[in-house]
């Protein structure tokens, strides 16, 4: 960096940092820099280097972060629909709840000192310590749509008479009908509410972000705890007897495999196992001989050619396999609501109602390739006595 550029740098810098309000909401503060960057590139161009002109926003981000301004971001109840609405009509997922059940309020957040702060970090949608990764889920598995009815009909095939065969020369044709039944399922709604207090909103920087966060997180998985219980209770036990006591020290991999064989006789080739993590750890340690039968395909492993998806729903020792595409999952009308209820308006409080509707459907035919069973008692029954 030149002298001259320097100079003339600090003297912008003093001067904009001079410029600034003592409050601004994140969105000012990063059009403040964005504006004074392009101002600065014009004006310092031919007298510093392309890489200093690519450092002026770093540089006005660094002043502000240093504490030289004072710059808070202020989140107001209309703010804050105004956000959460547009996810909505985004078609994101929103929902609500943070710890144990009870108003919300600044006293909700553990500070360093007696006053919240808010560093530029914040202003731009970090908070460390607090984000994390999903487990996955089954609602990326699943066929996962939307709809705008409250209910849907729906057509399932069942058994008919007749049966196609081998005909002779001069003899009739065999003839077979097939019969349908028209099915309803109808929606079914998960809720969710939270109370919070304007003082939390205004004072604590990330409060909104982080209460639409953690509560789009247990929406989320209650959805796809509903669903994955479902489908449970709509899956076929394990019930082959072909392979019993014929499997010598038989292992975890070993029930997969004959509960794949169950599934694939139905008619439908499986392609995802759920199992609890503690499950797949076993077969990953268990003897060597199971090292050609796990493999890892683009970073998702595979047991017997089946996907496997770790679900912390899944209850220890049980699976559930099958092909998870032929199982529908409709949402209906997820949305938000803010506003006032009972006191909240003479003790200063919001209240935030979350609420998406789900249909869950499988037909009668489809639903036998899900196999569902207990590894211990798989492994018992095929086991070959020593």
């Amino acid at each position: 960096m030149s002298e001259e550029f320097k100079k003339a740098l600090d003297s912008a810098l003093d001067a904009f940092k001079a410029s600034l309000p003592a409050t601004m909401s994140a969105d000012e503060v990063k059009n403040a820099i964005q504006a004074k960057s392009d101002e600065m590139t014009a004006k310092f161009e031919g007298v510093a280097t392309k890489e200093d002109l690519a450092n002026l926003s770093s540089e006005l981000t660094e002043a502000i972060n240093k504490g030289k301004t004072s710059v808070k971001e202020v989140k107001s109840v209309n703010e804050l629909v105004s956000k959460s609405i547009a996810d909505v009509k985004a078609k994101k997922e929103v929902s609500f709840e943070v710890k144990a059940v009870g108003d919300m309020t600044t006293g909700n957040v553990v500070v360093a000192d007696a006053t919240p702060r808010l560093s530029l970090l914040d202003a731009q949608g970090n908070v460390y310590g607090i984000n994390r990764t999903l487990i996955d889920s089954i609602l990326s598995y699943v066929d996962l749509g939307s709809t705008d009815k409250a209910s849907i009909t729906w057509v399932d095939e069942v058994a008919g008479e007749g049966s196609v065969g081998a005909t002779t020369e001069g003899q009739k044709k065999n003839q077979i009908d097939i019969d349908f039944k028209e099915k309803v399922a109808n929606a079914t709604k998960i809720t969710g509410f939270v109370k919070v207090t304007e003082e939390s909103l205004d004072d604590i920087s990330y409060m909104s972000g982080e209460i639409n966060r953690v509560l789009n997180e247990k929406l989320y998985v209650k959805k796809s705890a509903d669903v994955l219980a479902d489908i449970i209770t709509n899956a076929t036990a394990f019930n082959l007897t072909d392979f019993n006591g014929t499997v010598p020290s038989a292992d975890i991999i070993d029930a997969i495999v004959v509960a794949t064989a169950q599934s694939t006789m139905s008619g439908f080739q499986p392609k995802h196992i759920v199992m609890h993590p503690v499950d797949i750890a076993k077969f990953q340690l268990a003897k060597s001989s199971n090292i050609p039968r796990i493999s890892t395909v683009a970073g998702v492993m595979e047991v017997n050619g089946l996907k496997v998806i770790q679900s912390l729903q899944a209850t220890k020792g049980d699976f559930i396999l099958g092909d998870f595409s032929k199982y529908r999952v409709r949402i209906y009308k997820e949305k938000l609501i803010i506003g006032l209820d009972g006191n909240d308006l003479t003790q200063n409080k919001r209240t935030i109602i979350g609420e998406t509707r789900l249909i869950k459907f499988v037909s009668s035919n489809e639903k036998t390739s899900f196999v569902k069973g207990t590894f211990a008692t798989i492994q018992a029954a095929i086991n070959k006595a020593s």
